[in-house]
């Protein structure tokens, strides 16, 4: 039975966005708040490849200041700032532990330059800093960590998102409050195109019912993640060659808790994986390989996940974790920049918005989740200069939450005692901040 609010049907709208991931619920949201007439198409449900297959985070990229990347980190600060402001209810402070050993490719003195610069490109003063502990403070914090050969560990806070797939849907129904219709199950069967080879729209068929309809389009937003260059070639676009995506493979590991902070530690093979506390878990992740393969056989290996144990029984050797403790796995495909000649961990993972067929086709690479806002306010803007329209965006200042409102920036707050931590008075005291009025 069909059961959608409104049915897919022939109709006209300024931009039809395909894909409804983070990416594309983001920038059907942003068009919305601009009163830009937007229609979303997502072929399975909303947010349920890469955006639900991610490591959780919300966070500036610790490791990208070794790549000189200083312009994404402080973009994904900026928008950990947002974040914490417009969902609270999502988004939690997450302590970390850089755990530094005698053998460790990164030494303490590194791990504090690169801690200064973090926090130095964080927006707002009012709130906890670095530091680099003593491993006897380290120990006091997790128990569980390996003692011999420590040195120490860098502190600081990043944040964790709860429920990626909460976010992503959450952005699919304000949209839809502001005036988007937003179709799951819907699959792109044709980009459609005038006498004159001008993209005019999109025809796409109803999953549920097997009814195609064509949704008429000025521009046509690619937001497809991993299927991004299947879309062009469906489009017949090559402006831009054939390829514009790299393609790399993560996978993550669900264990029982293995410690209450999270660990980022650097592997043997100079790569950062994380330990972080998820619920009553612990998640291990992620791996970062090339991917050409088949995205409906996408799932972790066995080596894959043995990679991952032997990586974190180096940090976390007692009681040893075997492969028969694992309780879940997942993988999922990073849609990165096509970057030639770059091992896939080195891949930039700043957000890209490639124009062809004079604006009215833009394909979305290289999306991070943290910055998903960021990208959706900027691809907005080349969307209504396109349109010849004015209306500036307003995505960094309505909640998540329900309610559509404007909120004034919140500053989210995190502390920790070390001293009394080590003394057995738990972890992270939690957050604080000003707290908006309801109407």
């Amino acid at each position: 039975m069909n059961r959608r609010p409104w049915p897919l049907e022939d109709a006209e709208y300024d931009v039809v966005v395909i894909g409804g991931g983070m990416a594309g619920a983001g920038v059907a949201r942003d068009l919305a708040l601009r009163g830009v007439s937007t229609a979303l198409i997502e072929q399975g449900d909303f947010a349920s490849a890469t955006t639900s297959q991610s490591s959780k985070l919300i966070h500036g990229g610790l490791r990208y200041l070794e790549l000189y990347d200083f312009s994404l980190v402080r973009e994904s600060l900026r928008e950990r700032e947002t974040l914490r402001g417009l969902a609270p209810h999502l988004v939690r402070p997450l302590p970390f532990l850089v755990p530094i050993y005698r053998d460790s490719s990164r030494s303490l003195i590194k791990v504090r330059i690169g801690l200064k610069l973090y926090d130095w490109l964080a927006p707002g003063r009012d709130r906890e800093r670095y530091r680099v502990l003593p491993a006897v403070d380290v120990l006091s914090l997790e128990p569980a960590l390996r003692a011999s050969d420590l040195r120490g560990a860098g502190y600081y806070f990043d944040d964790l998102l709860v429920y990626p797939e909460r976010l992503c849907l959450e952005n699919v129904l304000s949209a839809c409050r502001l005036g988007a219709r937003a179709f799951n199950y819907a699959q792109v069967a044709e980009i459609v195109r005038d006498a004159k080879g001008r993209i005019t729209g999109v025809r796409a068929r109803d999953l549920l019912t097997g009814r195609v309809a064509t949704l008429g389009a000025s521009i046509v937003v690619n937001a497809t993640g991993p299927w991004v260059d299947q879309l062009r070639e469906l489009a017949r676009v090559k402006e831009r060659g054939p390829r514009i995506l790299r393609r790399t493979k993560g996978i993550h590991c669900l264990l029982p808790k293995l410690t209450e902070r999270a660990i980022y530690h650097s592997t043997g093979d100079d790569r950062m994986i994380f330990v972080i506390p998820w619920r009553e878990f612990s998640l291990i992740g992620a791996t970062d390989s090339e991917f050409d393969g088949d995205m409906d056989r996408l799932h972790a290996t066995a080596e894959e996940v043995n990679y991952l144990l032997d990586e974190v029984y180096k940090v976390l050797p007692h009681p040893p974790v075997s492969a028969k403790e694992v309780l879940y796995t997942y993988a999922g495909v990073r849609p990165l920049s096509y970057e030639k000649g770059k091992r896939a961990s080195d891949v930039s993972r700043a957000h890209k918005v490639v124009t062809e067929e004079r604006g009215r086709f833009l394909s979305i690479t290289g999306t991070k989740l943290t910055c998903f806002r960021s990208l959706a306010a900027a691809l907005g803007d080349q969307v209504m200069r396109t349109l010849g329209r004015s209306g500036p965006g307003r995505s960094d200042r309505v909640a998540l939450d329900g309610t559509d409102d404007e909120v004034a920036r919140v500053e989210a707050h995190a502390w920790l005692d070390v001293s009394g931590v080590a003394a057995g008075n738990g972890g992270s005291r939690g957050r604080a901040g000003k707290q908006r009025s309801r109407p």
